[in-house]
């Protein structure tokens, strides 16, 4: 029994290395997300730990913002209360009824021209500072909008769906550096293949167009992904184009997986591409066992 299970893995092993006209690449995460705050300040709250799954939405982290808290609440009050934009208008009413009352005084003479001209300009006082009012309350409502953005960007907020890869903080934690990376999240399923093919293949190939990709141990399986991106740009030290490939993964397989694709294009060629060289190196084609 053992030696036929030792003979079925060698023979999946070598499919595997058969694969023709493959090229190499590493497998990434289709999302990943590195969270930071704007403003240093005490960690107050972490919400979440390390490889746990998180939804989109989710409160990950919260700085202490209880005096930020209490002037946000200050502001709010005051934003919503037109209590003095009521006081204004009653007071340009009082101001025009005053002004009727010295217009018909004047009229059969029994107020002076300088009475009913200080009628006019309290009217007048009234009314603008019924306006200055409301130009307030509209200052204090974007005051009041200023500091809740402050508030908010106190806490971390999940923006995806994922799992917790790294916290880099701790509850009761200053953090000074606001630049630092506090948070990343990353989404495994689907995965995501770039794969540099070099420009005379590249151009056969069309977004929707599948591929096989071959993860070697300790998964030894051939999966079917999806072209869903072509570059547009060629990068000239390779004289390839990035052909990215998108793949389900619902056994939540680690990103960073070296992987053989096997591109369409290529078949036939009988080569395969390494692009595990340095940055800039030109492709080189890989003799098949």
């Amino acid at each position: 029994m053992m030696r036929r299970n030792w003979i079925g893995a060698v023979a999946l092993l070598l499919a595997v290395s058969s694969v023709q006209a493959g090229v190499s690449a590493i497998t990434r995460a289709s999302m990943d997300r590195t969270l930071s705050f704007v403003h240093p300040g005490s960690i107050a709250q972490v919400c979440v730990q390390e490889g746990q799954d998180v939804k989109q939405g989710q409160l990950l982290i919260r700085q202490d913002d209880r005096a930020e808290s209490q002037q946000l609440a200050q502001l709010k009050a005051e934003a919503e209360s037109d209590i003095r934009i009521q006081a204004a208008v009653a007071k340009l009413d009082q101001s025009k009824v005053a002004l009727e009352k010295m217009e018909h005084a004047a009229k059969v003479e029994a107020a002076t021209m300088l009475e009913l001209r200080q009628s006019q300009v309290e009217a007048k006082i009234a009314e603008l500072s019924l306006q200055l009012e409301r130009f307030d309350h509209e200052q204090a409502m974007r005051k009041y909008l200023e500091m809740k953005g402050q508030v908010d960007r106190m806490q971390l907020i999940c923006p995806i769906d994922g799992k917790i890869e790294v916290i880099n903080v701790r509850e009761g934690e200053t953090v000074v550096d606001a630049a630092k990376a506090v948070i990343r999240v990353v989404k495994v399923d689907p995965l995501w293949v770039d794969v540099p093919v070099p420009i005379q293949f590249a151009a056969a190939l069309e977004c929707g167009q599948k591929m096989n990709v071959t993860f070697v141990e300790p998964y030894n399986t051939i999966e079917v992904g999806e072209i869903i991106n072509i570059a547009s740009v060629v990068e000239s030290g390779s004289n390839t184009r990035r052909v990215r490939v998108q793949l389900a993964n619902p056994q939540l397989r680690p990103s960073g997986l070296h992987v053989m694709v096997d591109v369409p294009a290529m078949s036939g060629s009988n080569a395969n591409v390494s692009t595990t060289q340095p940055s800039g190196a030109a492709t080189k084609p890989v003799a098949k066992p």
